[in-house]
């Protein structure tokens, strides 16, 4: 197994008829780390409230996080999609009290290696179009239809899973899109870390994998484990890369990890 300093990934939608739970475990065995953040939208109770059970792959990986917080230092970062575990909510309290060696919190701040720190948070918080009444309900009905349509269950074929994926990261750049006509959201991400004096942030939310340093600031998005799987990785140095995760079905060349050093060329995927 590789090691690495820090692991980030965001947006596991366990509990959704989407998340790529048997990649997810896949990937959760295949590293080691020092520590493991889980950047939001982990649990996804906008499926459980629907009296949806966990299915079995999606409780072994929440086994395999439960016993990775009795060896690691595991922070997880509430998102909108769980964000019944947000201090003040009923849950807050039980999830505490039940998985005690996780932590549990609305942002963090990361020190990497090399002494750089971030503000680490799932990005909802940003997102001017949350702040619309009904509209983030609108949009999850059309994203699920569209999902649905295209035949994107788990136990559907490779060839629909590639379709599947093809027309949700159009539907994620759609939604892009349309937030950014309600407000830049990346900016003011970029504008708070500045004026906190901090060298980055890490983020999840937006279900876009990317990763770039502007005006002097990292901005990492960890991606999403629903459709095209990604993992943000640290190693022993403090230098970030992202990595594509369980797609040998897409038929073209995967990008490998790229280091990101300050200051260095844009690294999106």
């Amino acid at each position: 197994m590789k090691h690495y300093a820090s692991i980030f990934i965001s947006d596991l939608h366990l509990g959704s008829p989407w998340c790529r739970a048997e990649e997810l475990l896949d990937f959760l065995n295949s590293f080691t780390c020092d520590k493991l953040y889980l950047v939001g939208d982990i649990l996804d109770n906008w499926h459980l409230q629907r009296k949806h059970p966990l299915p079995a792959p999606h409780l072994h990986v929440w086994e395999r996080l439960l016993r990775l917080s009795e060896e690691i230092e595991v922070t997880y970062l509430v998102g909108n999609h769980d964000d019944f575990l947000h201090s003040g909510q009923p849950y807050h309290s039980l999830f505490k009290a039940a998985f005690a060696n996780i932590r549990l919190c609305a942002e963090a701040i990361h020190t990497a290696p090399d002494g750089r720190r971030y503000l680490v948070t799932h990005g909802d918080v940003f997102d001017p179009a949350l702040r619309i009444p009904g509209l983030s309900e609108l949009a999850a009905f059309f994203y699920e239809s569209a999902r649905s349509l295209a035949g994107a269950l788990p136990r559907s074929s490779p060839a629909k899973r590639v379709k599947a994926e093809r027309i949700d990261a159009w539907l994620m750049r759609q939604q892009e899109f349309i937030t950014r006509l309600f407000g830049n959201a990346r900016g003011r991400m970029l504008a708070t870390v500045k004026s906190r004096g901090l060298d980055g942030i890490i983020c999840g939310h937006t279900h876009l994998a990317d990763l770039r340093t502007l005006d002097g600031l990292v901005y990492a998005n960890c991606g999403y484990w629903t459709g095209a799987c990604h993992a943000l990785l640290e190693n022993a140095h403090g230098a970030l890369s992202l990595l594509p995760w369980g797609r040998a079905h897409v038929q073209r060349p995967l990008p490998q990890p790229v280091l990101q050093q300050p200051d260095s060329a844009t690294n999106s995927f």
